[in-house]
């Protein structure tokens, strides 16, 4: 059997080296606890800049609490989420909503004060970390700025 050129054991070593960093990326990117400290609504294309919340991210597994004051009105709107998630990328990753709770006493957003919607996935959602800050985007436009508590 003839022996592996340098080009091909140097190709071996590159690949070996990209999947170890593809790895470090998809382990822990967003694991911790972050603070909201601004949330973008797609549906009516308001900037929430007073959201006041945290997500919160093990190996696979989120939880999203979230109170927005809109005004200084006592009734505000507060949501929480919790499911699954999967880093796809550097850049990518999936979410499994399996708890979908929205409250909004003033019905600005929904017919009833509270509202718990259906189990569902969201897929292409993008992040990107620089530091201690995190953007999240999601396909709907939604984005929110998280700032990281550990």
């Amino acid at each position: 059997m003839k022996e592996p050129s340098l080009t091909q054991t140097f190709l071996f070593i590159c690949l070996l080296v990209c999947t170890s960093v593809s790895l470090a990326w998809e382990k822990d990117a967003l694991e911790g606890t972050w603070r909201i400290t601004s949330y973008f609504n797609a549906p009516n294309q308001v900037r929430y800049d007073k959201a006041y919340g945290y997500m919160m991210f093990d190996k696979s597994h989120y939880m999203h609490m979230m109170y927005l004051n809109r005004d200084e009105r006592p009734l505000d709107f507060s949501e929480h989420h919790h499911g699954t998630y999967l880093i796809t990328g550097p850049d990518t990753f999936d979410m499994g909503v399996d708890v979908d709770m929205h409250v909004d006493p003033k019905r600005e957003f929904q017919k009833e004060p509270a509202w718990y919607g259906p189990v569902n996935s969201i897929s292409g959602l993008k992040y990107r970390i620089d530091g201690d800050q995190a953007i999240l985007d999601f396909p709907s436009s939604t984005q929110i700025v998280m700032e990281r508590v550990e």
